[in-house]
């Protein structure tokens, strides 16, 4: 039961700290939050964060995990296509906008942005593959497709972000879903 109630205060305690850096990143940028500055918002003592996470970096990848998990709840199979998919990722970051520019826009190649263009890069190896297309079938091989792919939508996901969402969440979507569907994917969709 002692086991039980550490795990619990550990757990609590990494949400607490996961909920002040996301609090301060709707106010500021990744690199003016400081540890004193997170371990306030949270009112866990120094001590404390450092027995869970290294530095703040730490603490901002196990945040960045905790939205993957949010913007890619839905499992692919779930979803009419890759249209859905980013729809969905859109919605997600448009409803938190303030903390995305203040994590994507510090940082180009970030975790966040890692594991955005990572889970892009399975969902279109996964279409793909369900297409039971052979090698000789497509002009390169999945894993170049999928790379090439992921980091189109993920960048100008970011750009989306970076202009002040001009287009609508739908407009984006269609116009990646395009992009996707009528190039190399136009046979795998």
């Amino acid at each position: 039961m002692k086991i039980e109630n550490v795990d619990l205060r550990v757990q609590k305690t990494k949400r607490a700290l996961a909920t002040s850096m996301f609090t301060l990143l709707e106010k500021n940028s990744f690199g003016k939050i400081t540890v004193n500055d997170i371990c306030t918002e949270a009112m866990v003592s120094r001590s404390a964060f450092y027995d869970h996470f290294n530095d703040k970096y730490d603490l901002v990848i196990f945040c960045v995990e905790l939205m993957r998990e949010k913007l890619f709840a839905e499992t692919f199979e779930e979803l009419d296509g890759i249209e859905h998919r980013i729809s969905s990722v859109l919605k997600n970051i448009k409803e938190n906008v303030k903390l995305f520019k203040n994590l994507l826009m510090e940082d180009v190649d970030s975790e966040l942005i890692k594991m955005m263009r990572n889970s892009f890069q399975e969902d279109i190896e996964k279409t793909i593959k369900r297409k039971n297309l052979k090698d000789e079938e497509l002009l390169a091989p999945v894993e170049l497709i999928s790379t090439f792919y992921a980091f189109g939508i993920t960048s100008v996901i970011v750009d989306w972000v970076s202009s002040e969402m001009k287009y609508s969440i739908e407009d984006m979507a269609k116009y990646l879903h395009n992009l996707t569907s009528k190039g190399v994917l136009d046979s795998v969709n």
